[in-house]
């Protein structure tokens, strides 16, 4: 699967467990929380699930492709401003940071600019909890009234342009 953009809403409900005897999200973890594997959104699709992709972390800064289209707002910039340094951030301190300079944008604007970065491919986090939260938290047109919101998932978001060079991308450290 290295490399394979898959929709993120099948990863693991249909593509792991098929590949994996004995597939349960923990696997997918350990091997993301303890940087041996990236994940990179690769576009988005309708509604709030997107195409990525899984790439052993040795070789992510060579496989990588380049980042998908987005017109950069104001606060996609601030969002990739609090993330300069190529360390990995919880979205608490990056919200913290992007309030510094930009104390009126609102936290839902927030998280959408920083989905919208992870879809481009420009973001990433070290865990998948974001995007499980995501993908099961009903925030859409559509969905149940009934279902409880959910708090902002805590795991570090990390920029995918680190200094590899211009053009190139790198994940972030697990610092």
């Amino acid at each position: 699967l290295q490399g394979a953009p898959v929709p993120a809403s099948a990863l693991e409900r249909l593509v792991l467990p098929s590949r994996v005897p004995g597939y349960g999200p923990q696997l997918l973890d350990e091997l993301t929380t303890s940087g041996e594997v990236v994940w990179a959104g690769a576009g988005a699709l309708p509604g709030k699930d997107g195409w990525l992709a899984l790439y052993p972390a040795d070789s992510a800064p060579l496989l990588l492709p380049p980042a998908h289209p987005l017109e950069l707002t104001p606060v996609h910039q601030a969002v990739l401003d609090a993330l300069e340094g190529g360390y990995g951030l919880f979205f608490r301190q990056i919200a913290d940071r992007v309030h510094a300079g930009r104390p009126d944008v609102p936290e839902a604007e927030l998280a959408e600019a920083v989905w919208e970065l992870t879809w481009s491919g420009r973001l990433t986090n070290d865990s998948l909890a974001p995007l499980r939260a995501l993908l099961g938290s009903g925030r859409t047109a559509g969905s149940t009234a009934h279902r409880a919101r959910r708090s902002t998932p805590r795991g570090r978001y990390g920029s995918l342009t680190v200094a590899a060079g211009p053009g190139r991308r790198a994940p972030a450290s697990r610092g």
